[in-house]
C-alpha cells in the first residue's frame, strides 16, 4: 500500500522542524550570550521553540498515521510510538 503524500510530508516536516530547531539552539548556545537582549537571534529562539513544540506534540499521531496508512499492523509499532510520545511530552512544557 502506498503512503499518502500528505501523511509522509507531515511526518517529514515535523522531523525537519525538530532537527532545524535543535541545530539553531546549538548554534545559539555556542554564542555564549548572557541573555537574549540585544540579539536578533534571541527573538528567533522563541519562534523555534514554538514550532518545535508543535512538531513534538504532533509527532506521535503523525507516526501512527504513517504506520497505518502504509498498511502495516500497528501493534509492533505501539511501543516505539509510545516512547516518541513520552519523550516529546518530556521535552515540552
Amino acid at each position: 500500500m502506498s503512503i499518502p503524500d500528505k501523511v509522509r510530508s507531515d511526518f517529514e516536516a515535523h522531523c525537519n522542524t525538530i532537527e532545524t530547531a535543535y541545530e539553531f539552539f546549538l548554534a545559539y548556545a555556542s554564542q555564549g550570550l548572557p541573555s537574549d537582549q540585544g540579539s536578533t537571534s534571541g527573538s528567533q529562539v522563541r519562534e523555534y521553540l514554538t514550532r518545535c513544540e508543535t512538531a513534538l506534540n504532533e509527532l506521535g499521531s503523525t507516526a501512527t498515521a504513517l504506520v497505518e496508512s502504509a498498511g502495516f499492523d500497528p501493534e509492533p509499532y505501539r511501543g516505539l510510538i509510545e516512547i516518541i510520545v513520552q519523550d516529546a511530552s518530556k521535552a515540552t512544557p
